[in-house]
């Protein structure tokens, strides 16, 4: 293999790299966030609603709510870790290919933790509520955004990555 086509795999996997080493730390730091058959809120393509969370947090159980809590705090500082690893991996590809680095890119990825954001701090209120008052205390509006926030966020992530590796593709070898 070609010093470029290495260099191109080593820019493309360090943020993957960072996203599941990361990711898999935040699981052995708030363990027990899991119910069998559903996936967690933040992974959930199509969005959730109120009754869904309700049914989510529900089946967690206090501990398992507990252990929510400690994932959404700690997930107020993953969003920085992979967005920065990310954007890192987009500069270095601007870098390969001679050019300035494309803002827009670089954009994609800060919508993305900002969506993951936005996701985490609604959560960490809802939770705070429906453990103080159940269902009653989830707000369907604000549900929806978190909604739409993770949904975003992981459109997003996914998006970033994918161009990072057309334009890996596409630089000169």
């Amino acid at each position: 293999m070609s010093d470029a086509v290495l260099r191109s795999l080593a820019i493309f996997f360090f943020p993957v790299v960072v996203f599941v080493a990361g990711a898999g730390l935040m699981g052995v730091l708030a363990p027990g966030r899991k119910v069998a058959g559903q996936k967690p809120l933040n992974q959930r393509w199509g969005g959730y609603t109120k009754s869904e969370v309700d049914g989510y947090w529900r089946a967690l159980g206090d501990q398992g709510q507990r252990a929510e809590q400690r994932f959404l705090k700690l997930d107020l500082v993953f969003p920085a870790v992979y967005g920065a690893a990310l954007c890192a991996s987009l500069v270095a590809t601007g870098r390969m290919v001679g050019g300035p680095v494309l803002v827009w890119p670089i954009v994609l990825v800060v919508l993305s933790m900002a969506a993951d954001w936005v996701e985490n701090l609604v959560q960490i209120d809802q939770l705070r509520a429906y453990r103080e008052h159940g269902e009653a205390g989830l707000s369907p509006r604000r549900i929806q955004v978190a909604s739409i926030a993770t949904v975003v966020k992981l459109v997003g992530g996914v998006a970033s990555l994918l161009l990072l590796a057309l334009l890996l593709l596409l630089a000169p070898r």
